[in-house]
């Protein structure tokens, strides 16, 4: 019976977090909200990374467009953080469409024989809190470096440091959607050696390869049919893994006028292998039940950014930009490898459909040199979403976003710059109507589990904070 039971967890729960995590890692969005991350600069915090890839204000171009380095006179350093406080408010969030298959229930108690298994598991959640708290994801901080020295008059050679993704979400353990998700923690860092060529001086180009680490940890809850039927609470399944991947970030820098410039940046997609272990643990114990081999393979998608900048005279400046991003390519995820189970192994080749669309997110900012020290900033960003009211889930619960910022840059000494900016970031409401996970499962099997749906809406909201430093030598 304990086999068997182990079996089906790995049949049905893995799959689900495994899939469920890729989906949150392939989040759209900047900030907090989301995994994708945009604070590699606090000068580029300023105008809401609008003119990213089309102005080099310091090092952390090497992110922007590398060919932005060829626009760096001087050997310097940039270094720097980003805090970000993130708010999510929930909803009317409940657990719902918690339905099975039961036509006959061999082996049940009489008393249970025959009903309909949405009120059973009804009971059964009604006899356990039921909460929705919101605010899972913590305040976090976000580190970032560059450095970029001239060879030549043409050729630059750079290095960046920096979380291109990353973030946590932890529900509280009465979580109304605890089946659907309960813990999500990413971290991603990437590794950028960079290379420029400054052709004139209207046109330079740059590429550097994107080496990134990703590890994360993932987990949800379960309902055993012998917990409904026979007494006893949930069950828990965390999944952990890592991988190494590469990719390439390469870009144009086009200045036909002096006043001016255009910049493009293209970010390949990347292919990771998520492998790591599983492990089965009873709620109400503590004790593990079985632990678990599992992979998942899955391509981040590419982005194209276009930006321009347009200085009027020494005090004011003009950025804008778009980010368009090859959502489309996620249309489903799908475990390919076998999991190991205590007494052996089992093939799964489960797949949860995702179908997110293509996305684009639009900045504008501007810049007033208030004097020869002081550089003051501001900006907007539009971002939309690559989920829609059918595709969202607990673990992606993100809708359309907007950005505003403020920031200022202080030339300390001719060698010295420190920059800061703020950022305040909200959505529109964003509705879930997750469906439940029980796979047609008949509740006479007592090796059966149950994730039932979940509906609710959130709204989420955050605060960002960046501050760097700049050192030229």
């Amino acid at each position: 019976m304990k086999n068997t039971l182990l079996h089906q967890y790995k049949r049905q729960v893995l799959p689900c977090v495994l899939s469920g995590g890729v989906l949150l890692l392939l989040a759209q969005g900047a900030g907090a909200a989301g995994l994708t991350l945009n604070e590699q600069s606090a000068s580029g915090m300023g105008t809401a990374y609008a003119g990213r890839s089309s102005s080099a204000l310091d090092a952390s171009t090497v992110f922007g467009n590398p060919a932005g380095m060829s626009r760096l006179g001087h050997r310097q350093v940039t270094g720097g953080l980003a805090l970000i406080d993130p708010h999510v408010k929930i909803k009317h969030g409940r657990t719902a469409d918690a339905v099975g298959n039961a036509p006959g229930l061999q082996g049940v108690p009489s008393g249970l024989v025959g009903q309909p298994v949405d009120p059973m598991i009804d009971q059964y959640l009604n006899g356990r809190p039921s909460t929705n708290k919101g605010n899972m994801a913590p305040f976090s901080v976000v580190p970032f470096g560059f450095f970029v020295t001239p060879l030549d008059d043409r050729w630059h050679l750079g290095v960046g440091v920096y979380a291109p993704l990353g973030g946590k979400s932890d529900f509280e353990n009465t979580f109304s959607g605890r089946y659907q998700a309960q813990k999500t923690e990413v971290t991603m860092v990437t590794f950028q050696p960079t290379v420029s060529y400054k052709f004139n001086e209207m046109l330079s180009v740059g590429i550097g390869p994107t080496i990134s680490h990703f590890d994360g940890t993932l987990s949800s809850r379960s309902i055993p049919a012998t917990a409904i039927l026979q007494g006893g609470g949930d069950k828990l399944y965390t999944a952990k893994g890592d991988d190494v991947a590469i990719g390439a970030n390469m870009g144009v820098l086009f200045q036909p006028y002096s006043n001016t410039t255009f910049g493009l940046t293209y970010r390949t997609h990347t292919k990771f292998k998520l492998t790591g272990d599983a492990t089965l643990v009873d709620v109400d114990t503590g004790a593990v039940e079985g632990k678990g081999k599992g992979a998942l393979r899955f391509t981040a998608p590419e982005n194209i950014e276009l930006s321009f900048t347009r200085t009027f005279n020494d005090q004011w400046a003009l950025y804008a930009g778009t980010v368009w991003t090859r959502w489309s390519r996620l249309d489903a995820v799908n475990i390919t490898d076998n999991i190991t189970v205590l007494d052996g192994l089992v093939g799964v080749s489960p797949t949860e459909e995702v179908n997110f669309k293509d996305t684009w997110s639009y900045a504008v900012g501007g810049s007033y040199q208030f004097n020869p020290a002081w550089v003051l900033r501001a900006g907007f960003a539009l971002d939309s979403t690559p989920n829609s009211n059918e595709t969202r889930s607990v673990r992606t619960p993100y809708a359309e976003r907007k950005v505003v910022t403020l920031g200022a840059g202080w030339q300390v000494t001719n060698n010295l710059t420190i920059d800061a900016a703020y950022a305040y970031l909200w959505e529109s409401n964003a509705p879930v109507n997750a469906a439940n996970k029980n796979d047609g499962t008949v509740l006479g099997q007592l090796d059966a589990t149950y994730r039932p749906g979940w509906k609710g809406t959130f709204k989420n909201t955050a605060h960002g904070l960046a501050g760097q430093v700049t050192y030229r030598f």
